[in-house]
């Protein structure tokens, strides 16, 4: 890709109120406000690429941790980036080049701040020639309206109050170990419900996303749901049930893991459960991580990661397994009890090295010990059984992968042929 033309392209963060009304014009999101009013300590979320005396383009990242092997890590996701056309990102811009430049200042000033995470949802077809990996499973509970509209609804459902939001988050907690590691979408665009007990405590809250006309996503799709307990459950479906008739809808869809208080609900009230992997259709758009500090990463993992080695009485094993990031290579190295990681400074051959997707996927539970595609010895699989137990890692709600109906296709006819031969790594069988 020849990046001449952009030899000279300053980018800077948006400081005034005429900076942030230049990149709306760019970025095609309604969550810009929300971001910058959220985040005034993050002032580079907004960033400008001047080019020629003139405004080029614009990106905007959101800074929110996520959870990776029961461990909150700083993270950023790379929201939207944007050029002159104002259509939105990627290859719809006409200027794949500007979009490649605007992804990396994101790495890069992510890298600065010591971030050693970043995450974005886009195409297959573009991010991971930048390093971002696939590494999300996407669950479904379905129940069918003509079921759910017979369920009692023992509790009141009403719209979300403000002053609900810390018992909200309290619920929250309770099926954390299930909930998504990234939200796909954003939150404004949904409306928000919760359940209210006899006592007027907070039993349940849950959003919608109600199309009727939606050709290749679900027609009626709950994006974020919490319950305390069946009756809760019930009492969401109903409420759900009722809503989707009136629209001509025959099923509703949560996108929450089995173990959910949701999710069990449905299965015993006769609903159905899918679990799909990541995308491996290059025309489609996923939810990637990319390890933008591999150190700093395992810094944040080790203490969870040394209590499986504690737990299992194997503090006395040791373990050196090469990776290969984009950043370098790197030695994984176990030992007294301790995890690290250290640079690579011997020769080790090829073959051996983790490559950078198995190790994104490894790490964030998608991928299991006996998955790495490398060559071990019996002990090192057993502590890498131990310190990265599979986890099922989850995202929502990303419905491009269920539907048989092929997404709007943004591509020119020579740009698909190209798209539709791509090589995709990750999805190889080991």
């Amino acid at each position: 890709m020849d990046m001449s033309r952009l030899a000279d392209a300053r980018i800077r963060p948006a400081r005034t109120e005429e900076d942030l009304a230049r990149a709306r014009e760019f970025l095609q999101t309604s969550r810009l406000e929300e971001i910058v009013e959220g985040h005034p300590d993050e002032r580079g979320c907004v960033r400008l690429c001047e080019l020629d005396g003139h405004i080029a383009g614009a990106l905007l990242l959101d800074p929110n941790p996520i959870r990776l092997r029961g461990i909150a890590v700083r993270c950023a996701r790379l929201v939207d980036t944007g050029c002159e056309d104002g259509r939105p990102y990627y290859r719809r811009t006409g200027d794949p080049e500007l979009f490649e430049l605007l992804t990396e200042e994101f790495l890069g000033y992510l890298w600065a701040r010591r971030y050693p995470l970043a995450y974005a949802h886009g195409e297959l077809a573009l991010f991971p020639a930048l390093g971002f990996t696939p590494c999300f499973f996407h669950p479904r509970v379905s129940m069918p309206v003509a079921d759910a509209l017979k369920l009692p609804a023992p509790y009141r459902v009403r719209h979300l109050k403000r002053s609900d939001l810390n018992r909200v988050a309290a619920l929250r907690r309770r099926d954390e170990r299930w909930r998504p590691v990234v939200y796909a979408s954003a939150v404004p665009m949904f409306h928000h419900f919760c359940v209210e007990g006899p006592e007027r405590e907070i039993k349940g809250y849950f959003s919608l996303e109600i199309n009727a006309k939606a050709k290749w996503a679900p027609a009626f799709f709950a994006p974020e749901v919490e319950v305390a307990d069946r009756a809760a459950a019930m009492s969401v479906l109903n409420h759900c049930a009722h809503k989707a008739h009136a629209e001509g809808i025959d099923a509703v869809h949560f996108p929450v893991g089995l173990g959910h208080t949701m999710a069990n609900a449905c299965l015993d009230l006769g609903g159905s459960f899918q679990m799909k992997g990541a995308a491996t259709d290059p025309l489609l758009s996923e939810e990637m991580l990319h390890i933008v500090d591999a150190v700093r990463l395992i810094d944040a993992l080790a203490p969870a990661l040394e209590r499986n080695l504690a737990g299992a009485g194997v503090q006395g094993l040791r373990a050196s397994i090469p990776l290969a990031t984009e950043k370098g290579s790197w030695f994984l190295k176990v030992e007294g009890g301790k995890v690290s990681l250290e640079p690579c400074r011997q020769p080790v051959e090829d073959s051996l090295f983790v490559p950078h997707w198995a190790f994104t996927q490894f790490l964030a539970g998608y991928r299991g010990a006996t998955e790495l595609g490398v060559e071990t010895d019996e002990q090192t699989q057993r502590i890498l059984r131990l310190l990265f137990p599979r986890t099922w890692p989850y995202s929502l709600p990303d419905p491009d992968h269920w539907e048989t109906l092929p997404p709007p296709d943004p591509y020119a006819p020579e740009v698909k042929e190209k798209v539709v031969r791509m090589e995709m790594p990750w999805a190889r069988p080991w």
